[in-house]
């Protein structure tokens, strides 16, 4: 069976068309299958960036870990990791700018500080929204999320 398939660049029965895989083109112009000329890739240089942040606070390094590891990270931000009390960050600088880390970070650690979610009853939720709107008529019978629940 191997006569009836045989490898490429070997003799088969018929004639050869236009686009055969084993015919050498005639000049280094004439750009038929068998030319192997191809453009040359440049080489790049990929510089990558690494960034040590120094956080005390465990809530502070959980936000910053979110803000650079999570969905919603800059495109340039290749990892980001804890260890102890510091997070290391590898970014590339041709996709996102130091100055936006260094934003990120600012904003995660100081300005955003992790709370963890407070179980309460629609009743306290009411009393205290009402505290904060200066409502005190406010009650869970005033509340929309009593009659979704």
């Amino acid at each position: 069976m191997g006569g009836f398939f045989p490898k490429i660049c070997e003799s088969r029965f018929g004639l050869a068309g236009e686009n055969d895989p084993c015919r050498i083109a005639a000049d280094r112009d004439h750009a038929g299958a068998a030319d192997f000329i191809h453009a040359k890739s440049k080489i790049a240089n990929i510089v990558l960036s690494e960034k040590t942040v120094a956080l005390r606070a465990a809530d502070a390094r959980a936000n910053v870990l979110a803000a650079l590891a999570g969905r919603g990270a800059p495109v340039g931000v290749l990892a980001c990791e804890e260890r102890a009390e510091t997070i290391a960050i590898s970014f590339d600088p041709a996709l996102t700018s130091p100055e936006l880390i260094e934003d990120v970070i600012a904003v995660a650690a100081d300005l955003v500080p992790a709370r963890a979610p407070v179980a309460m009853t629609i009743s306290e939720a009411a009393r205290r929204a009402g505290r904060g709107l200066s409502e005190p008529d406010l009650d869970a019978t005033r509340v929309i999320e009593t009659y979704l629940a």
